[in-house]
C-alpha cells in the first residue's frame, strides 16, 4: 500500500497553483471576458485534479508514467524522421537520439 502522506505534499503544488490562477484572474481587469472564463475554469480543474492526485497517488503516478511514455514515444518517432528527411550537420545524432528516447 501506498503511503498518502508522503505522496500528498508533492501533489499539494497543483492545488496551490490552481487557487493562484483563479485569484489573480479575478483581480485581473485586463484581460477578455473569456480569457478570464478560462483561467478560472483551469484553475478550477487543477484544484480537482490535484484533490485526485492526493487521494489516488497510485493512480496518478502509474498515469504519469503513461503519459510520460506516450509524450517520449511520439518525440522519439519526430526526432527520427527529423533526422532522417532533413538534412542538417547532427543528422546522426538526432537518429540517435530518437532511437534512444523510444527505448
Amino acid at each position: 500500500m501506498v503511503n498518502n502522506k508522503k505522496y500528498s505534499i508533492l501533489f499539494t503544488f497543483p492545488y496551490i497553483y490552481g487557487f493562484s490562477i483563479i485569484l489573480v484572474t479575478l483581480q485581473t481587469n485586463k484581460s477578455p471576458s473569456w480569457m478570464r472564463a478560462v483561467q478560472i475554469g483551469l484553475g478550477i480543474l487543477a484544484i480537482i485534479l490535484s484533490g485526485v492526485a492526493i487521494a489516488f497517488p497510485g493512480l496518478t503516478l502509474v498515469s504519469i508514467i503513461l503519459v510520460l511514455s506516450a509524450v517520449l514515444f511520439v518525440v522519439g518517432i519526430e526526432k527520427i524522421m527529423t533526422g532522417l528527411f532533413i538534412a542538417h550537420r547532427s543528422r546522426f545524432a538526432t537518429i540517435g537520439l530518437g532511437i534512444l528516447v523510444i527505448f
